[in-house]
């Protein structure tokens, strides 16, 4: 009796086969992986939000920015920690808060003496695991930013207040009522990427160009976004961005809705090489991004968390960043 192998060819179509439903097989698992990473990442801002309403539950107003200066040896310091400080309690983080001394002067830069015990706690909840980086080892990161509004607007020691028009803004601790876009259309949180660490290359998606804005006489949203696209391959840079979740400021946990999510204009800052290097960044352009395909995961003021297009419209997305800007009062997003 004739036994018939298999041929030389037939092989090689059985093997091709197999090494096709192998990358479909793995692609779905892929799939899978991103969007279980993703849900985390919704799970978290929705912790968030919640955790943001419950403190206004108690409290009858949004944390602030920046809550006041302290006056030491003539010069003004902040006594500024980060909205998320704030709310620890409502994520039941009861030793990282009981950890913190808010009395004393804290700048947005380097977390003071006797903070750095709170600072070396890792809260699960501020961080999404589908930002992708690879990191030294690292406590107290941060993938969540609060929304400081549509326009550039300056961290004044003395001030302030000036040009914010999202639901926080430096010593001013606003109100759901002064949210008369509607809740459901002002952002409170949005995701973004943390800062590669690298200070020799520059990742557009992930760190902070030392642009020197301030050197424009007029600054606004359109100058600075028109600015900020003209930057080099490897401009001096800030790294460090989402270091830490107690600190205020721009480099840390606050972002703006000046370009779209995930936008090609990078991330750009007011301070100059001299200083921004080191964490100076008192205004400037501070994108939503993530890691997911094609959109980005925002939590609202009426506790919700949408998913939203990287390719919304630009007049959508600045208006979802003012709680008091006058727009339709239904964006359709």
């Amino acid at each position: 009796m004739n036994r018939r192998g298999m041929t030389l060819i037939e092989m090689l179509v059985v093997i091709a086969i197999l090494a096709v439903l192998s990358l479909l097989v793995f692609g779905a698992l892929q799939s899978a992986r991103e969007e279980a990473r993703r849900l985390q990442c919704v799970n978290n801002l929705k912790q968030i939000g919640l955790a943001l309403l419950a403190y206004t539950s108690r409290e009858r107003v949004f944390p602030s920015a920046m809550e006041d200066t302290l006056r030491i040896g003539g010069r003004s310091f902040s006594r500024g920690f980060s909205p998320f400080a704030r709310i620890l309690p409502e994520l039941e983080q009861h030793p990282a808060y009981n950890a913190i001394n808010f009395q004393v002067a804290q700048t947005s830069i380097v977390v003071s003496r006797e903070n750095r015990t709170a600072a070396a706690f890792t809260i699960s909840t501020f961080l999404c695991p589908s930002d992708g980086g690879v990191f030294p080892p690292a406590t107290s990161a941060m993938n969540y930013r609060v929304n400081m509004g549509s326009g550039i607007g300056a961290i004044d020691q003395e001030l302030g207040v000036a040009n914010y028009h999202g639901p926080f803004a430096p010593k001013a601790w606003e109100h759901p009522a002064h949210i008369t876009d509607g809740l459901s259309n002002t952002a409170l949180v949005s995701e973004k990427l943390r800062g590669d660490r690298d200070p020799w290359r520059f990742d557009s998606r992930r760190d902070s160009w030392c642009a020197n804005l301030s050197r424009f006489t007029e600054m606004t949203a359109d100058i600075a976004v028109a600015a900020c696209a003209r930057y080099k391959p490897s401009p001096p840079h800030f790294s460090w961005g989402g270091a830490s979740w107690l600190l205020l400021g721009y480099n840390s946990t606050f972002y703006n809705h000046i370009v779209s999510p995930n936008a090609p204009t990078p991330d750009c800052t007011s301070a100059d090489a001299a200083h921004g290097v080191d964490g100076l960044a008192e205004s400037g352009i501070f994108a939503a991004r993530s890691n997911h395909q094609a959109l980005l995961n925002t939590a609202t003021a009426d506790g919700a968390v949408r998913a939203v297009s990287a390719s919304i419209s630009l007049n959508i997305w600045r208006a979802l960043g003012t709680r008091a800007g006058g727009e339709a009062s239904h964006l359709g997003f």
